[in-house]
């Protein structure tokens, strides 16, 4: 409760209690935030890989046994295709392994798949397994069980239909791509063969990363309710386990594991808490000792022990949208690039997210390896945005710094004649706190000539709202009024559903797909997916269709380097940063190599504890 007898919010008392641990940890340490937060941003340095150990403090040959103790959250599913939650997604992927995986690039590997052909121009793609991989409960590895967990998704791609519910590994596989069929390959127990109605490129295999289960018969309940009953291939298996809170699950290594290196660590124990706050407290008293956390002050929940942070890259893209289905100063290219330019991103990624994220100006993450570092334009250049403003027609003629519309010496001339030079002062910005719509048509130039326009923000996101804070000053000191229209959760999304908007500051997650059709493709408006920017280009939707059918990785890079050019020019969308995420890890964890969302533990088998 406040002064005023009102309840404080779930999240200011979040805030609040975040604050008191700061406060306290830099006391027992004696250190300021000014010490331990850097001045800014250096773009050479992705997040991802600033924090690689230094080998000389590892010990010189790593050695097998020991336990690993990790956080985990309480999560809303244990089946490994159908959970929505982080912690659960990144702990079977100990257990389980796909057709396919990702290294730190995002490039793709074989995994339980050994090689592919493609045939028919891309509609039929047959996939061999490696032979010789065995369950951890002995039995092999063969196409059926593949086959098997593809049926499962297969149906709940058709329940995500009538019900709008459904799986991340669903919606990967089935967005954008018509998948007819998948067979078996005559006298070969270790390939199938997946048929599409229409040509699909390597973008598919991206989406062939989900786990792979064993087969059951028809009639036989999939048995997944309990957790010792999850049987992979991987690295490690369940010995015992418990999933509820203050419970935990113990996993053993696999010593029938078909990889190569095994695993140094002998056994793997998850610990039950309710939330990340949890977690992370546990992480602090030294009950756990590793944790997966977005705060973007995890760093002070490691200062009592001796620990390491390694920060990555997440998939959230935080963007700004515009309504191009509207007309007004918006639909001039040249003033988004003069708002692209007046935004300072390291300013908004120091001050509101204490150096948690990683500017762009694509929805691309830096650290993969078709992002084009050369299309990195729009730094902060407050007089270049004063110069696309003056270009387009509205020029810095005031002492007072507003902008208003340029008028020719003929018409200045006239109106000096008519009305004593008073339509010659430039029109001042409104700045009466309006959130209501502005327009801003020819027809109301009378009205007001101030570059203005409304953007909407959901309320309820304390950071969303903060970075939008100082995106309003920063705009307003090059001549641009922007005025935030404050909406709830509920409020917000029906307003991208129905169009409610000029613009607006969003938050995307694309997952690790490298399509990007729902966001930017004309077939997509109107639609249940992410183009509620109603962008429509006959160039842009060509290159997107191409992506999905290209497999050549030379030619796959080429495309994508064009999609970014057209992005960077065209400015559907003002890119700002991509958040980062961080793994918090005792000091005695060696052999972490570059972490990833959803892939934290991608080279458990060569992680091992040392002194």
């Amino acid at each position: 409760m406040n002064s005023d007898g009102k309840e404080i919010p779930t999240m200011i008392r979040k805030y609040i209690y975040n604050l008191i641990i700061i406060l306290v940890l830099l006391a027992m340490t004696g250190c300021s935030v000014s010490n331990i937060l850097p001045d800014g941003q250096d773009d050479n340095l992705y997040p991802r890989a600033d924090n690689e150990e230094d080998l000389s403090s590892q010990p010189s040959l790593p050695s097998k046994g020991g336990v690993l103790k990790i956080a985990m959250s309480l999560p809303d599913s244990i089946h490994p295709l159908f959970t929505k939650s982080k912690d659960f997604i990144n702990f079977s992927s100990l257990i389980y392994e796909g057709l396919f995986a990702f290294d730190e690039d995002l490039n793709l590997l074989p995994a339980l798949a050994k090689s592919w052909e493609v045939l028919d121009e891309g509609k039929i793609w047959q996939i061999e397994l490696n032979q010789g991989v065995r369950w951890h409960n002995g039995d092999e590895l063969t196409a059926k069980d593949v086959k098997y967990t593809f049926d499962l998704l297969f149906a709940e791609n058709a329940q995500l239909e009538e019900e709008k519910i459904g799986s991340y590994y669903a919606e990967r596989l089935f967005n954008n791509r018509d998948i007819a069929r998948v067979e078996f390959v005559v006298n070969n127990p270790y390939a199938i063969t997946i048929v599409l109605n229409k040509p699909a490129g390597r973008t598919l295999l991206e989406a062939l990363t989900f786990p792979i289960l064993p087969a059951r018969d028809e009639e036989e309940d999939d048995g997944l309710d309990d957790i010792n009953s999850l049987i992979g291939t991987g690295p490690y298996k369940i010995e015992s386990g418990n999933i509820e809170i203050g419970n935990q699950i113990k996993l053993v290594r696999n010593e029938a594991w078909w990889g190569s290196p095994q695993p140094y660590i002998d056994t793997i124990v998850a610990k039950i808490y309710k939330d990340s706050e949890e977690s992370l407290e546990a992480f602090r008293k030294g009950q756990v000792d590793l944790v997966d956390t977005h705060v973007i002050y995890a760093e002070f929940y490691g200062a009592s022990r001796p620990s390491q942070l390694h920060s990555y890259l997440t998939q959230n893209f935080v963007y700004i949208g515009f309504n191009h289905n509207k007309t007004g100063v918006l639909s001039d290219k040249q003033v988004r690039k003069a708002i692209a330019y007046g935004i300072d991103r390291k300013d908004i990624i120091s001050r509101v997210y204490a150096n948690n994220a990683q500017a762009v100006d694509v929805p691309i993450p830096p650290d993969v390896w078709y992002y084009d570092s050369d299309l990195r334009v729009y730094d902060y250049q407050p007089l270049k945005a004063k110069e696309l403003l003056e270009e387009t027609g509205w020029s810095d003629i005031n002492p007072d710094d507003t902008i208003g519309v340029d008028h020719t010496e003929e018409d200045n001339e006239d109106t000096e004649a008519n009305n004593e030079g008073n339509n010659n002062e430039d029109k001042e910005i409104d700045n009466n706190g309006d959130i209501g719509d502005i327009n801003v048509g020819n027809e109301d130039l009378e009205e007001s000539r101030g570059l203005s326009f409304t953007i909407n923000v959901n309320m309820d996101n304390v950071m969303h709202k903060e970075a939008l804070n100082l995106i309003v000053g920063q705009l307003a000191e090059v001549g641009i009024d922007v005025k935030p229209r404050l909406l709830s959760w509920d409020d917000y999304k029906i307003a991208l559903e129905e169009g409610d908007f000029e613009a607006f500051f969003g938050e995307y997650y694309p997952d690790l797909s490298t399509d990007l059709r729902l966001m930017f493709h004309s077939s997509y408006i109107d639609s249940d997916s992410y183009n509620y920017i109603g962008y429509s280009n006959p160039e842009l939707d060509g290159l997107l269709d191409k992506i999905t059918e290209i497999e050549n990785v030379q030619e796959f890079k080429e495309n994508y380097n064009k999609v970014q050019t057209h992005i960077v020019e065209e400015l559907p969308i003002i890119s700002l940063y991509y958040r980062t995420s961080s793994l918090l890890v005792d000091d005695r964890i060696h052999g972490i190599k570059t972490p990833r969302e959803l892939m934290i533990f991608r080279n458990i088998n060569e992680w091992f504890i040392g002194p």
